[in-house]
């Protein structure tokens, strides 16, 4: 390996140091394999990184999708619950008007019981004045009968 450097600023002359003298024989024969072995091993720890950080990520995307869906189906949840309760106060709602209805018919037979009643004393009252005309027309008839002899006995 061969270093540059200035020894005078003012003349910017630069010389050249041969450090290869300096460097043990081991660092001469295996420094490019070593150097290759840990670059090596610097890349495979990147990979694991990279890799590592693609399956976090991946992660962390499903996590986002399912939280996703389960907010969906959180209020998907809550707008069956909605309709759920509507229902049941619709269901409520008509229960009380079943009441009322049933109310209504037990008034309206009891109505009609009075009707058929009314219906059957009219027809009474109606026979009764049939009968009472009838007696009227009888009695007329019996008191022409006695004024009769009785206007000719005061004429007389």
């Amino acid at each position: 390996m061969r270093r540059f450097t200035v020894i005078n600023d003012d003349e910017k002359t630069i010389h050249k140091i041969d450090d290869e003298k300096n460097i043990p024989v081991f660092w001469k024969i295996f420094g490019g394999s070593v150097f290759s072995i840990i670059l090596f091993l610097i890349l495979a720890i990147f990979g694991y990184v990279v890799n590592g950080v693609q399956n976090l990520q991946e992660n962390v995307n499903k996590v986002s999708r399912e939280s996703i869906t389960r907010i969906e189906v959180s209020e998907t949840l809550q707008q069956q619950r909605d309709k759920i309760g509507s229902a049941e106060a619709t269901i409520l709602d008509l229960k009380e008007k079943i009441k009322v209805i049933e109310k209504l018919n037990q008034d309206l037979s009891t109505y009609q019981e009075k009707i058929v009643s009314l219906e059957k004393l009219t027809i009474n009252f109606q026979e009764e004045i049939k009968l009472l005309r009838e007696q009227i027309t009888q009695l007329r008839e019996r008191l022409a009968k006695l004024e009769t002899p009785l206007k000719e006995s005061v004429k007389n």
